[in-house]
């Protein structure tokens, strides 16, 4: 009975809530005889568990019944009742397996193994899809399926696309086994692609003409000037302050290993 219930309340859970709860009669009939089969089949099977065994169509019977008047009364702890009836219904039509019923092999078990777990997987991925939500940063709850259909169209993911396609082309032109280095570079782990597109200045600009860039940029988008949008100045402002920052420190890195490494040859070449 126990297994019933779960399959029950799992079906109800995989349906989206509003055809559930405001779909027309024909779409409610449909979910209520869904959550009807679920549950019969959940006792089902533990009814044939050992010497004993009951045809679904009996059990599929006697959990009609009162699905019937839970639906119209209490649709949502259903299942507990359509269980308690397919229960009662395996307790007057059981009967004793056949001596001679030949047991299944091992690859039709595993196989009705994996099928079963591909079901209960399904379920509950059509749940999470149709019902789960996702709070924002302002308290608004939105359908996780809205939020995956917005994610596949949002600049983050069409520019990950985008450097998918990019290795591609690289591993075609350059060797396979390049592409790992290409891929790290790709996602930009030191922020310097995104620092150069903030201050829109070219991969090999000077620190001069860094920042030059910066305090132009910084004097256009100074809050004090952008009274109306004050916020939004605000975060442009730090943005650019901290694309400088990074692109500073990389450049200061830089420099200091090409000196170091112009030492080194100095030194080599002194020795010999």
């Amino acid at each position: 009975m126990a297994l019933g219930m779960y399959f029950g309340f799992l079906a109800m859970c995989a349906i989206p809530e509003e055809v559930y709860q405001e779909g027309s009669n024909a779409q409610k009939a449909l979910c209520y005889g869904i959550v009807t089969m679920a549950t019969a089949i959940g006792v089902y099977i533990v009814s044939n568990i050992g010497e004993e065994t009951v045809d679904l169509w009996d059990i599929l019977t006697s959990a009609s019944i009162p699905a019937i008047f839970m639906f119209a009364k209490a649709p949502d702890n259903s299942p507990t009742w359509i269980a308690v009836g397919a229960a009662v219904g395996c307790m007057y039509k059981s009967k004793y397996k056949p001596r001679s019923q030949p047991k299944s092999g091992l690859c039709r078990r595993l196989t009705s193994l994996t099928l079963a777990g591909m079901i209960i997987f399904a379920v509950w991925g059509s749940f999470l899809y149709h019902n789960a939500s996702v709070t924002t940063s302002e308290g608004e709850k939105i359908k996780l399926r809205d939020s995956i259909d917005n994610f596949f169209t949002s600049p983050a993911w069409l520019q990950f696309k985008k450097n998918l396609w990019e290795l591609y082309d690289y591993g075609q032109t350059h060797g396979w086994d390049k592409v790992w280095e290409q891929f790290v570079e790709s996602l930009d782990p030191t922020g310097e692609a995104n620092a150069i597109q903030v201050l829109g200045v070219d991969k090999d600009a000077s620190q001069e003409e860094i920042t030059k860039r910066y305090r132009k940029l910084a004097r256009e988008w100074h809050p004090d000037r952008h009274k109306e949008n004050k916020e939004q100045a605000q975060e442009k402002f730090m943005e650019i302050q901290k694309a400088y920052e990074t692109l500073s420190t990389i450049k200061k890195k830089r420099e200091r290993k090409s000196s170091q490494r112009r030492s080194n040859a100095d030194d080599f070449d002194h020795r010999f």
